[in-house]
Parts: structure tokens; C-alpha cells; sequence
């Protein structure tokens, strides 16, 4: 079941990345959409299990691959750790940024108000933006990420770990393939978003 569980979230990752439109900070709902079973469950059935909220049915591919964009900038390198303390410095990095949403939306804080540092801080602990971005566009990107992370189908169980990792690696890979970006090899892989554009560019 959890081999299962794991191919089909490779396959909803890698429809993902071929399909037209999916770009840009709306494209994490869609994301969402796609894994709204693995995120959701009825109310009224088991609760989640500790395999489940601890990401264990995430490949470990998108899980070194999140510890490598989160911890960029401190910590060891992830290749060199064993699977599940990579995983655990993923889920600690998820339960920062879940305690952070919740302040900014039961504090009903707005978006507007949010400038320079702050907004550079609350944006790259969620992945959100890349090289050129303007702060209206980071601003977008975060209220969308608060959007995206409240759970959208009231009287079911929520996977909130579930959800918020399969957002950081989404942004993470908008983040590359953006044409204002450096990392020209990443947006050729991720280049189904674009039908060619990103070659063409380069040709001219």
C-alpha cells in the first residue's frame, strides 16, 4: 500500500510538470487538487497515521530534494544523511512555517504591510519567488501560499504536512524554471510548462 502510495505521487508529480499552465503561483492549487486524496480524508475515519504525517509515503527523491532547497544556506549536506533525518530536518522546517501561517492569518495581517527583509524572509522560508521577482509579486505568491495551505474541505481530515511539502517543492521548481532565473539546464528539464519557449530564447 505504501509503495503504491509512493509511485502515484511520482506520477501526480511528473503529470505536474507537463501540463500547460501549470505555472506561476496558482499553480500549486492545482497541485493540491491532484493529491487531494493522499490530503484529504472523511472525517469520521481513522485519523492520520504517523507514517502518513511524517511524510514516509513522499519519495525520497522530492524529500532530499526539499532538505537541499530548505537548508541551502546552513546544515550539512542532506546526501550525506540517512533518509530519516532528512525527512525530520523537512518536517521541522514544515511545522516553522505552519506556526508562521497561522500568525499571519489569525492576525488577519495585511499582505500590503509586509516589506523589504520581511517579506524576502517570510517568502524564502516557503520557496516562494526567484531572481527578479518585484515585492508585488512575492506579495502575491505568499497570500496565495495562506489560500493553498487552509484546507478546503471542511469536515474531512487534513494532512497539513502533506500539503505544505507538496508546495515547497512545487515552488521550488517554479522557481528554476522562471526565464529570469540562472539555472538554465533545471528550465530545460521543466520546459513541458512552456512548449519550447525556454529553447527558443536561447536560440535567438
Amino acid at each position: 500500500r505504501t509503495m503504491e502510495r509512493i509511485d502515484n505521487m511520482g506520477h501526480i508529480g511528473a503529470t505536474l510538470l507537463t501540463t500547460a499552465d501549470a505555472v506561476g503561483p496558482t499553480g500549486g492549487a492545482g497541485l493540491l487538487h491532484m493529491l487531494s486524496s493522499e490530503i484529504y480524508k472523511t472525517g469520521t475515519g481513522e485519523p492520520w497515521t504517523k507514517k502518513e504525517t511524517q511524510l514516509i509515503t513522499v519519495p525520497k527523491p522530492i524529500i532530499r530534494g526539499l532538505a537541499g532547497a530548505i537548508s541551502a544556506e546552513s546544515g550539512p549536506p542532506s546526501s550525506f544523511l540517512p533518509n530519516f533525518m532528512v525527512r525530520g530536518q523537512v518536517i521541522n522546517h514544515i511545522q516553522k512555517v505552519a506556526e508562521a501561517d497561522e500568525f499571519l492569518v489569525k492576525n488577519r495581517i495585511d499582505m500590503g504591510t509586509i516589506a523589504g527583509e520581511s517579506l524576502m524572509q517570510a517568502c524564502d522560508i516557503r520557496l516562494i519567488g526567484g531572481p527578479g521577482r518585484s515585492d508585488d509579486e512575492l506579495r502575491k505568491g505568499l497570500k496565495q501560499w495562506l489560500d493553498d495551505v487552509t484546507p478546503a474541505e471542511s469536515g474531512k481530515l487534513y494532512n497539513s504536512n502533506l500539503a505544505r511539502a507538496a508546495l515547497l517543492g512545487y515552488n521550488a521548481v517554479d522557481g528554476a524554471r522562471d526565464t529570469r532565473s540562472m539555472s538554465y539546464l533545471p528550465r530545460l528539464m521543466f520546459q513541458g510548462q512552456y512548449g519550447g519557449q525556454v529553447i527558443f530564447r536561447y536560440e535567438e
